[in-house]
């Protein structure tokens, strides 16, 4: 990976002040890396180290979820509906831009590692979850693992039973 740069994506809707701050310190870890939002107009300025792409240009996957959805969180439906049209989003964000490899984080993601040098460990894996369970910080090496979330752009209909 050295010779590559490494593409860091955050996906967020608002302009909340925490935002900034996990920006600055993925570009602080990593100043070579490419940083793109996923976004809004309300975070369209917020740096100039970051990449930023208008999220209704990649939504069009994401909305077809809205008619299957069926919700059973203590949280709100707009918050849980957005935590799984995420991956929608995501992965038509890096089929459209052509992207293979790339770090994704929630936008309250603090990135203190170089992920260039974390990159190595984790070659042999289409995706990374954290303790296994969590994609809120994951390495992606290739839209095969964005697709394995069941993201690939069907939508699932029947029920799953834990």
């Amino acid at each position: 990976m050295s010779e590559e740069s490494v593409n860091i994506i955050f996906i967020h809707r608002g302009a909340n002040d925490y935002l900034k701050f996990s920006l600055a310190q993925a570009h602080k870890s990593n100043p070579l890396a490419n940083i793109f939002l996923i976004g809004d107009n309300g975070n369209r300025n917020i740096s100039d180290f970051v990449k930023h792409y208008n999220i209704d240009d990649y939504f069009a996957s994401a909305l077809k979820l809205e008619n299957v959805y069926q919700h059973f969180s203590c949280n709100s439906v707009e918050f849980e509906l957005f935590c799984i049209q995420r991956w929608f989003v995501l992965l038509d964000f890096i089929k459209a831009n052509k992207i293979e490899k790339f770090f994704y984080a929630d936008s309250d993601v603090l990135i203190f590692s170089d992920l260039a040098r974390e990159w190595s460990k984790f070659s042999n894996f289409s995706f990374t979850l954290s303790s296994g369970a969590c994609g809120h910080n994951s390495f992606e090496f290739s839209s095969k693992g964005t697709k394995s979330k069941k993201t690939d752009g069907s939508i699932f209909t029947g029920k799953i039973t834990l």
